[in-house]
């Protein structure tokens, strides 16, 4: 009898690169916060997860968006006159990898 073994990357834990989040910004009043990042070397993620917050420590007020293998996204669910702080973390199937830097964005009031 022969066994095969189907081997789909190279993974030996959570996706190791390094995500690094570019901008937070809020354009107008009524508008969402749009984010971008970047994720380096790429390859072995199989998406990405936002957690905003309202503080810096992420343990206030905490949301999670899983936003699939994308650079970027736009939160729509912010209210006026706000600050939120938001970070990324690139995902797989093996679990979630390290958080990027966090950036701040005050929303008009």
């Amino acid at each position: 009898m022969q066994t095969t073994v189907r081997s789909y990357s190279n993974e030996v834990g959570a996706p190791s690169g390094i995500t690094t989040l570019l901008s937070a910004t809020a354009p107008t009043r009524n508008g969402p916060v749009g984010l971008t990042w970047n994720y380096v070397p790429g390859g072995d993620q199989t998406g990405f997860i936002i957690q905003r917050a309202a503080d810096s420590a992420f343990t206030n007020s905490v949301r999670t968006f899983n936003v699939g293998s994308v650079l970027a996204y736009s939160d729509g669910t912010v209210n006026r006159g706000r600050t939120y702080y938001y970070r990324v973390a690139a995902t797989s199937f093996l679990g979630v990898g390290v958080w990027s830097n966090f950036l701040s964005v005050t929303t008009l009031p």
